[in-house]
């Protein structure tokens, strides 16, 4: 995160909401996903450094979830899905 100026945040008053970072997920996106996760987990562990608040969501769908039938998109994501390794505490 070189380059880029310092912003302060109270951890009181500031919360971390992380959507959709299970592993299936993340994997079908590529190489190139992997700085977002780098960012994403040192924000992870500053905000846990600080007792901020964490929120994790993972939005999970059965196979007949318009996604799919209607979108087509591959079922890979779903309700079996495993949790990446930033959700773990």
């Amino acid at each position: 995160m070189e380059n880029r100026k310092k912003i302060e945040l109270n951890p009181e008053a500031t919360g971390l909401v992380i959507v959709d970072m299970q592993v299936e997920g993340c994997e079908r996106h590529g190489p190139g996903v992997k700085p977002v996760i780098a960012n994403i987990r040192a924000l992870l562990d500053r905000f846990r450094e600080v007792n901020g608040k964490i929120i994790h969501v993972q939005s999970v769908r059965t196979k007949d979830h318009p996604e799919f039938t209607v979108f087509g998109r591959p079922t890979a994501c779903c309700s079996e899905a495993r949790e990446s390794s930033l959700s773990k505490s």
